[in-house]
């Protein structure tokens, strides 16, 4: 069966994507070579930034691109936005898109800055306002490598995670590597996804990232985390996803707080 990407950096010249046309259909061939029939188009957004206007303007033309060029892929609305206090007002207010106008909404793990503290109370106001917020690459997020209670326990309170192909191979290096293989341990593994910016190196491990997937996951692992949960969320259904540990061990935690010591 054709994969799902529902994280990609596709759309010419929004964020740190492809910067022309030529380079996203470069992009879309890429996916199609690698098996994805559907990707769904997210930008950075910072604080509702590009608008929803500018997005849908550029998906059109992509679209429409895609069909003279005769790529067989499926390109959808959404975003991936930062976390911020207003975000919720703004979803309400019909200012940001969510993944393929559905209830989920993607929102960007912090890579380099520290987890906001406001994280727990955003995940929670999300879910009152009947969103599902979808937490992309926590495992290259340090507040969660140290810390991967934190995680567990957004997910308790209505997170689900979508793990970046290239952090199971080590292409995004060890700390995610180790990170992403606890979170499958854990059952805190629930979508997998490019993040692809470009043909690079991300797209190259496609076929080992999807390998190491079934290998932590078991047999059934990839046709879950990149058919059939992403294809629920884009009929904005919530997927069957695995009971996280009630706990993750101290000793777990020592071991990602011992590898982010040693990093540098």
């Amino acid at each position: 069966m054709p994969y799902i990407d529902l994280h990609t950096h596709i759309l010419p010249g929004l964020d740190d994507g492809p910067a022309t046309m030529s380079e996203s259909l470069a992009l879309a061939r890429a996916l199609v070579e690698e098996g994805f029939a559907t990707a769904v188009a997210t930008p950075h957004c910072w604080e509702g930034r590009p608008v929803a206007t500018d997005i849908l303007k550029s998906l059109k033309e992509l679209q429409e691109e895609l069909k003279q060029a005769h790529i067989p892929l499926t390109v959808l609305p959404g975003a991936e936005h930062a976390m911020d206090p207003y975000l919720v007002q703004r979803l309400e207010a019909g200012e940001l898109l969510t993944l393929n106008n559905s209830r989920f909404i993607l929102l960007e793990s912090p890579v380099f800055q520290p987890l906001p503290h406001y994280a727990g109370e955003l995940i929670f106001e999300l879910r009152l306002h009947g969103f599902y917020p979808v937490l992309a690459h926590p495992e290259r997020c340090a507040a969660f490598q140290n810390h991967p209670d934190r995680l567990a326990r957004l997910v308790h309170a209505g997170a689900l995670t979508q793990l970046t192909l290239g952090s199971l191979t080590g292409s995004m290096g060890p700390l995610p590597a180790r990170a992403a293989a606890s979170f499958f341990r854990c059952g805190l593994a629930h979508i997998l996804a490019t993040d692809a910016h470009g043909g690079g190196v991300r797209m190259e491990q496609t076929g080992a990232a999807l390998a190491q997937a079934q290998k932590l996951g078991g047999p059934e692992a990839l046709e879950l985390l990149i058919i059939k949960r992403p294809a629920a969320i884009l009929r904005d259904e919530l997927p069957p996803l695995p009971e996280p540990e009630e706990k993750v061990s101290t000793v777990r935690r020592g071991l990602f707080r011992n590898l982010y010591r040693n990093r540098y």
